[in-house]
C-alpha cells in the first residue's frame, strides 16, 4: 500500500462499525493497529393492543410486538396507534443488552 493517511473501518453483523485513521508508512513496513467491534443492544417492544406502529430516530420499523437491534447510544423512540395520542421517549440502548 503507498504511503499516507488511510481510514480504516471494519464492520460485522450485529455489531457497531468501528474506524480509525492510519498514516501508512509505505516501504513494505508492518504496522499494527487494534480495533473492537461492539456488539448492538437488542431491545423489545411490546405494548397492547398489538399493531402500534414504531419510529427510532424518525424510521419506520414495524409494528409491535417488535424486536430491534440498536447502535448503542441514546434513540427517539416514538409508538403510535390510530385515534391515540403517540407515545415518545428517548431511549439508551447499551451495548450487549439482551
Amino acid at each position: 500500500m503507498a504511503p499516507g493517511r488511510r481510514r480504516i473501518e471494519i464492520r460485522g453483523d450485529r455489531y457497531q462499525a468501528a474506524a480509525t485513521d492510519v498514516d501508512v508508512e509505505g516501504c513494505d513496513r508492518i504496522q499494527e493497529i487494534a480495533l473492537a467491534l461492539a456488539p448492538t443492544g437488542r431491545e423489545s417492544a411490546s405494548v397492547p393492543p398489538r399493531r402500534g406502529r414504531v419510529k427510532v430516530d424518525g424510521r419506520p420499523l414495524g409494528k409491535t410486538p417488535v424486536e430491534l437491534e440498536l447502535a448503542a447510544g441514546v434513540h427517539d423512540i416514538e409508538i403510535s396507534f390510530d385515534r391515540f395520542k403517540a407515545w415518545r421517549a428517548a431511549w439508551r440502548s447499551a451495548p450487549g443488552s439482551p
